[in-house]
């Protein structure tokens, strides 16, 4: 059968979503990149790291925070991003479903004595950043 019997047939073909490459950064991410290097310019952080480090957090469990800067009075701060968007009802960030990197994320608040924080892109400027733990 070629495609076009099976398009006759009404059947459609679904696309694949993109794979995700460890080490490359997705648009969110580069978005989130370009807000870190402002703030390395402004001086608010000395630098920042993509996909730097990973928490063992148990056996065959691990994590590894999207970004980590590094702040001025040494403190080190983790984040995890993700996209969201604005309820038109109540104007709310709503999150989209990502709970496996979210349970990690708090785990790594509990184990580790640094900043976690999760980054939610609201609009294209606007990031809401929730610190965890």
């Amino acid at each position: 059968m070629n495609i076009a019997e099976f398009k006759k047939l009404g059947y459609r073909a679904k696309a694949r979503a993109p794979k995700r490459v460890p080490g490359q950064m997705n648009k969110t991410e580069t978005l989130f990149a370009e807000r870190l290097e402002i703030e390395k310019l402004s001086g608010k952080i000395i630098c920042w790291w993509y996909e730097m480090l990973t928490f063992k957090l148990g056996k065959d469990l691990r994590y590894t925070p999207d970004f980590v800067a590094l702040e001025p009075d040494g403190n080190m701060t983790f984040y995890e991003i993700k996209a969201g968007f604005v309820s038109k009802k109540d104007g709310k960030i709503k999150r989209l479903g990502y709970e496996d990197s979210i349970v990690k994320l708090k785990m790594c608040a509990e184990l580790f004595p640094f900043d976690f924080c999760l980054a939610i892109k609201a609009s294209k400027q606007d990031w809401k950043i929730e610190r965890i733990g």
